[in-house]
């Protein structure tokens, strides 16, 4: 039997007819590989010969309520929701080359209140999964461990973190901002440095084991790419390496022009990936044609694949 089309749309549909439980919703379908009889790994079926395809799919999905309340707060703005798009794919859309997929790497886009992941293997989504933790429970450690403020120990963070303990400059003292109603302090750079550390290392940990249980380590040959507001912490890349044993670097939002001050900063990789996400996303509205212009146009999109 020669595969056609009808048949790969027809595999492809009861693969995403996935029962979830009604606290869940499928944002992204997206198919891995193929198989044809006794042959796997295979990414575009049609025109072989065989009597079995089945295939590989990877469902991404949330929680309903988390996803109604994120629609609620976007209309009480007066912003019409079309779509929702899962974040750690934005990231990887705005941030990887052909190569990268390629060759095999994970994105892990950094946020406040959450950690997204995804990984790439044989030019093809392996994995990907989403935590709660991320940089406001950093910010969160900081003020409990050295008694001040929230606003206080996010300012500390940004301007005197480190994700490593930096050990000429751990004795060094480290003058506190004035808290109102609180007399001056100072904590030495170490105490900081070693709050963060180990929540950072907490947070890779608990992602490379996810990752380790799907057996992909070994195969992201162009290692890890850090985005969201995370990847600006001093030293991040540095304890990336030392938790994953991979390479380790800080991902750039790519193939975009203008606003040079917003593109070449980490945090905007998922902002940026969705604007791409909805360039491809909108056309199958009626509107999408001037939406669609638009969003390549508002940032200079060279290409919105």
């Amino acid at each position: 039997h020669e595969i056609i089309r009808e048949d790969i749309n027809h595999v492809i549909q009861t693969a995403r007819n996935l029962s979830l439980s009604d606290e869940r919703q499928i944002l992204h379908s997206i198919c891995q590989h193929f198989y044809v009889d006794d042959q796997k790994g295979i990414t575009n079926p049609e025109g072989m010969e065989g009597y079995k395809l089945s295939v590989d799919m990877l469902i991404i999905h949330g929680l309903v309520g988390r996803l109604r309340n994120l629609v609620r707060a976007a209309r009480s703005a007066s912003v019409e929701v079309v779509n929702i798009a899962y974040g750690g794919l934005c990231a990887a859309l705005a941030t990887l080359t052909p190569e990268d997929k390629h060759s095999g790497c994970m994105v892990i886009d950094l946020g406040g209140g959450t950690t997204d992941f995804i990984a790439y293997a044989d030019n093809a989504i392996a994995t990907a999964g989403s935590l709660a933790i991320g940089g406001d429970h950093v910010t969160n450690d900081i003020s409990s461990g050295l008694r001040i403020s929230s606003a206080t120990a996010e300012k500390l963070k940004i301007e005197a973190g480190s994700a490593v303990v930096n050990l000429p400059q751990r004795m060094n003292k480290l003058p506190i901002p004035d808290d109102p109603g609180s007399s001056a302090r100072v904590v030495r750079y170490g105490d900081l440095h070693t709050i963060i550390h180990a929540r950072m290392e907490e947070l890779f940990q608990l992602v490379r084991g996810q990752v380790k249980q799907k057996d992909l380590l070994h195969r992201l040959g162009s290692g890890i790419i850090l985005t969201g507001g995370g990847a600006n912490l001093t030293g991040v890349t540095e304890l990336g390496e030392k938790v994953f044993g991979l390479p380790c670097r800080v991902g750039r939002p790519r193939d975009v022009s203008g606003f040079t001050s917003v593109i070449n900063m980490p945090d905007y990789a998922a902002p940026l990936g969705l604007l791409r996400f909805a360039a491809r996303d909108v056309k199958s509205h009626a509107s999408a044609p001037g939406i669609r212009g638009w969003i390549k146009g508002l940032l200079g999109f060279r290409s919105a694949s």
